[in-house]
């Protein structure tokens, strides 16, 4: 036997994020009918257990108070309540953050909604004792039914950039860099890079493998000189720090270490110096899961 809701489910609003604004919309399409309502502060951070407390005053009985959490990168979790006057359920529904993710986790809630009232329509009497029954509590990833459209996105992104560079010396270039970066770890994400920059007498070509754990970014590069006066070849190691400027826009400033260090000198004077050090800089735009 199904139980319908004696009121209509309760969104609750936790933060100003755009995954939330969207889950929001996709809810209301496959959802007959949801309030939204302000969530009690400190529930994501909070047990189980404890956030059925937190939510018996919000929502009454048989009523069910859904939440999302985006914390986690690459990840979106929404979780479902509801909450009686003896136990409460709480499950959730678990998707790869991309394209089309918000509306996979709201068609996943809307199943485990239907699920959840029929797993509550039967409800022992409770056994007379001196003490209240104990609250049981039953929690769980439950995968929703449908998924995203295409292939997974949350193990591969590209990225792809305008930067310079400022030797200590001389020889500002200005160019472009393409990177595919692949998930090998918990927010560690390596791949190969391309670069190519006009400058400091010639163009200039970077091929080199990159790595990026949070704002932390390291890597390497064997730049390839085009030079009025010969084809030179020379060995980088650079790390930096990286900053979102928007959601999939990233501000990056590196240093990088010459191990080898070219001199060019004509007529008895230097013509370059490339020097042991040189700073850079970027500004990348992202397709892919954000960390």
């Amino acid at each position: 036997m199904t139980v319908a809701a004696a009121a209509p489910p309760v969104l609750l609003d936790l933060s100003t994020s755009e995954a939330e604004t969207r889950f929001a919309r996709q809810l209301a399409l496959v959802v007959s009918s949801v309030d939204v309502i302000p969530g009690p502060p400190g529930l994501l951070e909070s047990s189980v257990a404890a956030q059925l407390e937190l939510l018996r005053p919000v929502v009454g009985a048989a009523d069910a108070a859904i939440w999302l959490d985006d914390r986690q990168p690459g990840r979106l979790v929404a979780a479902v309540a509801v909450v009686e006057r003896q136990r409460g359920v709480v499950r959730l529904v678990e998707v790869s953050d991309g394209e089309g993710a918000e509306a996979a986790l709201a068609m996943g809630v809307r199943e485990l909604l239907a699920s959840l009232y029929v797993d509550m329509a039967v409800v022992p009497p409770p056994t007379p004792a001196p003490a209240p029954a104990p609250l049981a509590v039953e929690s769980g990833p439950v995968p929703p039914d449908a998924s995203p459209p295409g292939p997974p996105a949350d193990s591969r992104r590209l990225a792809l950039s305008v930067q310079g560079a400022q030797p200590v010396r001389r020889g500002t270039r200005y160019g472009g860099e393409l990177a595919a970066t692949f998930a090998v770890g918990d927010h560690l994400w390596i791949g190969p890079s391309i670069g190519a920059e006009r400058g400091a007498d010639g163009w200039w070509i970077h091929p080199g493998i990159l790595a990026e754990w949070r704002l932390l970014v390291v890597g390497s590069q064997l730049s390839l000189v085009e030079h009025p006066w010969g084809l030179q070849v020379r060995p980088g190691l650079k790390v930096g720090v990286q900053h979102a400027l928007r959601p999939r826009l990233r501000a990056r400033l590196m240093v990088v270490g010459l191990p080898r260090r070219d001199v060019v000198l004509q007529g008895g004077s230097t013509r370059y110096d490339s020097g042991w050090v040189e700073m850079a800089g970027a500004l990348s735009w992202v397709w892919g899961p954000m960390r």
